[in-house]
């Protein structure tokens, strides 16, 4: 990017910077590794080892003392199913003037009904704080009251005059979630030339054609939203200005990677998703898993599947009862709707707001585990259907 690129980049970008204020505006770089220990941590969590991990969270949450080790901390003290320990300190950091980190990390750690408990406090006390209430709009959202996001949406559109287009673009996303698609089309059909601008307001367009079921326009625009940043998102950690940036470019990759599914391109939808899977936000991290386990299934690797699958688990307890449920029937040709329901459950449950992301995703799954007729009985299904053409043929 030049030097005039980066700095218009970074104008639009300022809507989704950390709430704690804007870093150096600097090009996309890889961030430095963290510390042994928080790095161990991490590690240990992604491969599903949540429970090897916590202790080591704990102990660098402790000796450093920092809100972001402490949100940490907080965060895999609620994936490991220990949900007083965990509210109990984001109710610390809260206290302390941390509501919108805490609303914010809850939200990315897919507990929205908690993040809506942080964040209305907050408002009500702010309510001119812009920042809070589209953190609020989005949590009321994913927790599933729709009705109390729109309350914001309305009460919101009515003051926009001097919002930068970051915050217009990013209002104008929720009035198309929440169906009021004519006040949205006025910032969403404006001309935007930046290229980083561009990405996040056809990232909140494409959702309308996601409704629709529209796969082949879908993946076209996903593809622009790709192309229109900088290759160095792609590049695990980057600096802490452009994080938002690389966590809306995974969720551009998990919808494309369906809409190539759906559109027949399974191995291009595989590596949409396994690049999505990367992302630091919990939905989009556990729906990429559930395609790329779809996928390991469409090539009859049950093995793969079910690794994933336990990974997955062991990364989040809430999904342990629906997986101990469902890697057993994998490539068993046994039914497993209620398994795939109760996974679907755990999911839905992290972003109730991305219910046509997830409903698709879903019948891609089921459509990967659907036990198959045998090569003897479909032959002898095929038979008897001919037979029965002939005969109703004759009939006529």
């Amino acid at each position: 990017m030049t030097k005039r690129q980066t700095s218009a980049a970074l104008t639009v970008l300022s809507l989704w910077l950390p709430l704690t204020g804007a870093a150096a505006a600097r090009k996309p770089t890889p961030q430095t590794a963290p510390p042994a220990t928080a790095y161990a941590a991490v590690s240990l969590d992604r491969e599903g080892k949540l429970t090897q991990a916590l202790p080591l969270y704990r102990a660098r949450a402790e000796q450093t003392g920092t809100s972001a080790d402490r949100l940490r901390y907080a965060a895999a003290l609620l994936r490991a199913g220990r949900l007083d320990d965990g509210r109990k300190l984001y109710e610390q950091l809260t206290t302390s003037g941390g509501a919108a980190l805490c609303g914010s990390s809850l939200l990315q750690n897919g507990f929205p009904a908690l993040a809506v408990g942080c964040l209305e406090p907050a408002y009500a006390t702010h309510p001119d704080d812009v920042s809070v209430a589209l953190l609020l709009i989005r949590a009321r959202a994913a927790a599933g009251d729709l009705n109390g996001a729109r309350t914001l949406i309305d009460t919101l559109g009515k003051q926009t005059a001097g919002w930068t287009l970051g915050r217009r673009i990013e209002l104008a996303r929720w009035q198309l979630i929440a169906g009021d698609g004519a006040a949205a089309q006025e910032v969403l059909n404006a001309d935007v030339k930046e290229g980083l601008a561009r990405m996040f307001r056809d990232s909140a367009q494409v959702n309308t054609l996601f409704r629709a079921a529209e796969w082949a326009k879908a993946d076209d625009m996903l593809a622009g939203c790709e192309r229109t940043v900088p290759p160095a998102l792609n590049n695990g950690k980057v600096a802490q200005e452009w994080r938002n940036a690389q966590r809306e470019l995974h969720v551009v990759q998990l919808r494309r990677g369906i809409s190539l599914w759906s559109v027949g391109k399974r191995a291009q939808a595989a590596e949409a998703a396994a690049k999505a899977q990367l992302s630091d936000e919990e939905y989009v991290r556990s729906a990429a898993t559930v395609l790329l386990v779809a996928a390991d299934l469409a090539r009859k690797d049950r093995v793969d599947a079910v690794d994933k699958l336990r990974v997955l688990a062991g990364h989040d307890q809430r999904f342990a009862p629906a997986v101990d449920k469902l890697a057993p029937l994998l490539g068993r040709h046994a039914e497993a709707g209620d398994a795939i329901a109760a996974l679907q459950t755990v999911l839905a449950s992290e972003d109730q707001s991305a219910v046509f992301i997830t409903g698709p995703l879903i019948e891609i799954l089921a459509g990967s585990v659907r036990p198959q007729p045998a090569a003897g009985e479909a032959l002898a299904s095929g038979v008897a259907s001919d037979a029965s053409e002939v005969t109703h043929s004759s009939a006529r």
